[in-house]
């Protein structure tokens, strides 16, 4: 008798790079997903997915098709004072990648 497999229809509530990962695991397994954020943006001006290097590398050993998205290279790492906007620290990234 031959086994037949049968792909799943998967949902996938997006917890960062651990959930993408899942997703496209299963996703290059075969398998119809769907993935889902599970933030609230109301009142934000934007949101993103941020890979450190090690992210970085995981997306590049996927063959991840990066060029689709819309990348942002971080130059500085500014932090702000949450009452006054007042900036507290600058972290250089330019040789985040290396």
């Amino acid at each position: 008798m031959e086994e037949r497999w049968k792909p799943l229809d998967v949902a996938v509530i997006e917890g960062g790079i651990g959930g993408l990962a899942a997703a496209t695991s299963l996703r290059r397994a075969g398998h119809n997903v769907t993935i889902y954020e599970q933030a609230h943006y109301a009142g934000e001006v934007g949101a993103s997915i941020s890979c450190a290097a090690n992210g970085t590398r995981w997306l590049e050993e996927w063959n991840v098709d990066i060029s689709i998205g819309k990348t942002v290279v971080l130059q500085n790492l500014i932090c702000h004072d949450w009452k006054t906007g007042e900036v507290q620290s600058v972290y250089d990234l330019s040789d985040y990648k290396d």
